[in-house]
């Protein structure tokens, strides 16, 4: 496989250190871009242990899951909102690629976790508006606020806890 390294960085990076994020690959999987990237790694890692935090018997990511979602089976048992956490962080990861790419903005965990949050955040009240009946807030409590992990629903209030 060949990289392209840009010449701003190319006299910072030896070969331990390649990954896509800083390098832009002629031919790049996205299992590269997502699983051998630190920034990638660390964000993931961060949702990971948000799942884990709502329950031990959440599915690990896996390349699968990052690629193309949680299965049905694993939904049952996975609030909505880690889905919806996953197809966030993959959209940070890969807007950070670009930022670096196109606009040299270095990237960074703790921006993209920020991002993250700030959009779940800024999502998620919108969703709630929806959930009228005291059911489907409980609904959307068990759901999208994972019992209380990311967001939690009181008196037909919404706090986001992310």
């Amino acid at each position: 496989m060949e990289f392209f390294i840009p010449p701003s960085v190319s006299h910072l990076l030896d070969c331990q250190s390649l990954c896509p994020v800083f390098v832009v690959p002629l031919l790049s999987p996205l299992s590269i871009c997502f699983f051998s990237c630190p920034l990638a790694q660390s964000v993931l890692s961060w949702l990971q242990s948000l799942m884990f935090s709502y329950s031990s018997m959440c599915p690990v990511i896996l390349c699968r899951h990052v690629l193309f979602g949680f299965s049905p089976d694993e939904l049952r048992d996975t609030p909505r909102i880690f889905a919806y956490l996953l197809n966030v962080c993959k959209f940070v990861i890969w807007q950070s690629r670009n930022d670096y790419r196109f606009r040299d903005l270095p990237p960074g965990v703790t921006s993209a976790v920020i991002k993250v949050r700030a959009r779940v955040k800024f999502n998620l009240p919108l969703y709630f508006k929806r959930f009228r009946s005291a059911r489907r807030q409980r609904y959307f409590h068990h759901q999208w606020g994972a019992n209380g992990v990311v967001a939690s629903v009181a008196a037909g209030q919404l706090t986001v806890c992310l």
